[in-house]
């Protein structure tokens, strides 16, 4: 990816908004918890302190962060043992996240006729329906960001933004 993509892509969606998928949505999770945190478990292990930093400022380019019920579930399931040892923390630092951020609703029925259901499950499909909505999504899942960006909507593959280190 290069810079004019990237301003494209900001330009673009920046008033409509983002949604990261679930894996990053543990990083910042766990991240604003404490960074150390991210090595302890096999979901977050692939990321550093940097990572979070750099999720964080680029999402705080945005004026709406949306989520969805299944990013949400998935995100509590993946991080229940981390969050037990650590106090509890990861699901009080999530509870703060949540209250900043706009949750958009859709039926596990009618996500469940999305394209992308039968091959990526229903958090993905949750994610794909904004995407539909004009909202940025920024994912580390190759899978996700191709079937986002192949059909003309706004996708940023977060190992793009690693690379290019947005600052």
């Amino acid at each position: 990816m290069i810079q004019s993509e990237l301003i494209f892509l900001l330009r673009r969606h920046r008033q409509a908004g983002v949604v990261i998928d679930t894996n990053l949505f543990l990083l910042l999770a766990v991240g604003a918890v404490d960074c150390n945190l991210l090595s302890e478990s096999s979901k977050t292990h692939q990321f550093d302190r940097e990572d979070y930093l750099l999720l964080a400022r680029f999402c705080s380019v945005f004026t709406r962060h949306v989520i969805t019920p299944p990013i949400v579930t998935e995100a509590c399931n993946l991080l229940d043992t981390l969050n037990r040892g650590n106090e509890n923390k990861i699901f009080l630092a999530l509870r703060g996240m949540l209250a900043m951020m706009k949750e958009s609703h859709r039926s596990s029925a009618h996500l469940a006729g999305s394209p992308v259901f039968s091959s990526l499950g229903l958090a993905d499909a949750s994610i794909f329906a904004l995407a539909e909505r004009n909202l940025l999504v920024v994912t580390d899942d190759l899978e996700l960001h191709g079937h986002i960006s192949t059909r003309g909507f706004g996708s940023l593959n977060f190992n793009h933004l690693r690379t290019w280190n947005w600052r």
